[in-house]
């Protein structure tokens, strides 16, 4: 009996859970609401486990879903996927944008909120390339002036030692004056 209530209260629990994540102003209750964003994390983790080829298709499918039903369970798959995919699939802006209106929402939903956190780490993540490209200008910019300056005292090198050898071939002329 105690293992069975056991079970009870997980599945309670878990059930709760999935209550909770619901309310993604998809068509149906509160659960059907957090199976289809559960789905959409499922999905999004898979694709980007699988290779390239996967990941395009699961992108192609996320953008067609969104073109045929704007859901905000399908504005929030595809920004997921363009956030997460690697290079060249990747597409921070286009997210950002997918998610500005879900992210702006008025109501308090767990989509609304996971997509307000989402769209806050891609405007990290563009301040942080931004950062990343200006030091690495800099360190270019740096090096360059290094290499630059290395030459110059190589050339002033160059020229005392001519000098000095100039003084050295010069015949001395010992006679005083």
């Amino acid at each position: 009996m105690t293992a069975r209530k056991n079970t009870v209260g997980w599945l309670g629990w878990a059930l709760g859970a999935l209550v909770s994540l619901g309310g993604c102003a998809t068509p149906g209750s509160e659960a059907d609401g957090a199976l289809a964003l559960n789905a959409v994390f499922g999905e999004v983790l898979n694709a980007a486990r699988a290779p390239e080829s996967e990941q395009r298709a699961a992108l192609a499918r996320a953008q067609r879903a969104f073109g045929a039903d704007p859901t905000d369970v399908n504005r929030l798959r595809l920004a997921l996927l363009l956030a997460d995919l690697p290079e060249p699939l990747r597409g921070d802006a286009q997210a950002s944008e997918l998610l500005a209106p879900l992210a702006a929402g008025a109501s308090e939903t767990p989509a609304r909120r996971y997509a307000a956190l989402l769209a806050a780490q891609l405007a990290e993540r563009r301040q942080l390339t931004a950062l990343a490209l200006r030091q690495e200008k800099a360190a270019h910019a740096a090096a360059r002036r290094e290499e630059t300056l290395k030459r110059q005292l190589d050339a002033l090198k160059e020229i005392e030692h001519s000098i000095g050898e100039r003084e050295r071939r010069r015949p001395r002329n010992n006679k005083p004056r």
